[in-house]
């Protein structure tokens, strides 16, 4: 029993290193892999593929700008929900409290303080 459950990991071991290394002398046809051998068979090949197409770098990649396009996003959120929720403290409401306290300010309206002669 042992012997037989040690006899099919190895042969499971040699099926994996050999669809590593893209040989298939000691691996069976697809059609008459063992679910198991066919589950390590797609393991091997997709580890294999993922290292191939260099994922793990284009992950990092990925990561690093997401970061780096965080920075100014989070100002610009900061800024607008700021202007929001700052509320109208200091801003006129009406509207002729604004031109009334314009025209005092602008000499060019023409509401010059009248010279006082003595």
């Amino acid at each position: 029993m042992v012997d037989d459950a040690m006899s099919r990991l190895k042969e499971l071991f040699l099926g994996a290193q050999a669809a590593w290394h893209g040989h298939s002398d000691g691996v069976a046809e697809e059609a008459e892999l063992s679910r198991p051998q066919a589950f390590i068979h797609f393991q091997a090949l997709t580890v294999k593929s993922f290292i191939r197409n260099r994922v793990p770098v284009g992950a990092a990649a990925l990561s690093y700008s997401s970061l780096l396009a965080l920075v100014p996003m989070l100002a610009l959120v900061v800024s607008v929900a700021f202007e929001f929720l700052r509320g109208t403290t200091g801003r006129s409401t009406s509207r002729t409290s604004s031109t009334t306290s314009s025209a005092r300010s602008c000499p060019r309206r023409g509401n010059l303080p009248m010279p006082t002669r003595r």
